[in-house]
């Protein structure tokens, strides 16, 4: 019993019981939208294009980027996300199973 409470208490006491433990997000300030507010020139962006963009900053973000999984379909490289690759890697819980294409310099 002694160890049964134990291990309750590490994990936050009973299950019924609701503690409130979340803590204020640093939220990326207006530098990580001003891009998307400008466009492309003279038109709007592309919808496409201005999800890259904003989920690039928000990846690279000191306080928010950890926070971002990024799983991702193949589709990446189509739409520009592939200069994430390699500082936010490819989540996979087996690993990564598969030879990217690139692997080997040109």
């Amino acid at each position: 019993m002694k160890y049964m409470l134990e291990r309750r208490q590490a994990l936050g006491g009973f299950v019924p019981e609701r503690r409130d433990t979340r803590k204020d997000i640093a939220l990326p300030g207006d530098k990580a939208y001003e891009l998307l507010a400008k466009g492309s020139g003279k038109q709007e962006v592309a919808t496409t294009m201005a999800f890259v963009r904003l989920f690039k900053d928000l990846v690279r973000d000191k306080e928010f980027g950890h926070r971002v999984v990024p799983i991702i379909p193949d589709e990446a490289r189509t739409f520009g996300l592939d200069a994430i690759f390699p500082s936010a890697k490819i989540f996979n819980t087996n690993g990564q199973n598969y030879l990217p294409v690139d692997r080997e310099p040109c």
